[in-house]
């Protein structure tokens, strides 16, 4: 909790606050109580991921980068073992051309194997799906279960009244990412164990509003540890080509 209120410089809504159970159960009434010892209160962000994507791209454009949107990377030129060129696509008009680098960096998430092209499988998939649902939902992250986030703001509310997230499974993912959807197993995996905690909300999949998901890129391990205890560092790998 300190380090939510340390990211935000201190100058967040509020710090959190520890809550006994008397007082998390006057702040969640629907709360299951059975077993419950307490809780926390804090605070968190909104991000618009796609208007930060393009943030980074236009300060990397301000210091003297060429920026190519639309543009896809089919393959690299090799030789001497050492990679001296990309073989890229423009989306828009079908014609490919070669950009010449001394060095390459490989920073595509969750498509790092397949832009890689090797063969070699270094990353672990999962797939993390979320629900928004109906009126007055809980906002507690109980721990054993997925978080129950906090009501959905700003003028979305306005035409669809208020609504909560639910989320997030993580389970393993085969596929190629632009694929992945929530299906309706992490549906009712969501609903029932939202249930489980605030047991008269009897959330039915006629509750929900829209569902999402993505992908995870993790790096694989050597170790056959389960997926929950796959460690979220990143990790830098060089190689020749």
């Amino acid at each position: 909790m300190w380090l939510y209120d340390a990211l935000a410089s201190f100058r967040n809504v509020e710090r959190h606050r520890w809550l006994s159970k008397r007082s998390l159960l006057r702040a969640e009434p629907r709360l299951r109580a059975e077993g419950l010892l307490g809780g926390a209160r804090y605070f968190d962000a909104q991000c618009d991921d796609a208007r930060l994507t393009l943030a980074n791209a236009r300060d990397a454009h301000r210091h003297g980068a060429l920026v190519a949107t639309y543009t896809e990377a089919r393959g690299f030129d090799v030789a001497a073992g050492r990679i001296r060129a990309v073989r890229l696509a423009d989306r828009m008009t079908g014609d490919e051309f070669l950009v010449r680098a001394s060095v390459v960096v490989n920073a595509s998430g969750p498509w790092s194997d397949e832009v890689r092209g090797d063969g070699e499988r270094l990353l672990l998939l999962t797939k993390g799906a979320q629900r928004r649902g109906a009126a007055d939902p809980p906002r507690a992250v109980p721990r054993g279960h997925p978080a129950v986030a906090a009501r959905w703001p700003g003028d979305v509310r306005a035409s669809v009244g208020d609504l909560s997230y639910v989320g997030t499974t993580e389970t393993p993912f085969e596929g190629s990412p632009e694929t992945v959807t929530a299906t309706a197993d992490d549906v009712v995996y969501l609903l029932r164990s939202a249930n489980a905690v605030f047991p008269d909300a009897r959330l039915q999949p006629d509750d929900v509003v829209a569902t999402w998901a993505g992908v995870r890129p993790l790096v694989r391990p050597r170790n056959g540890r389960s997926v929950g205890a796959v460690s979220r560092e990143h990790v830098v790998t060089e190689r020749p080509a």
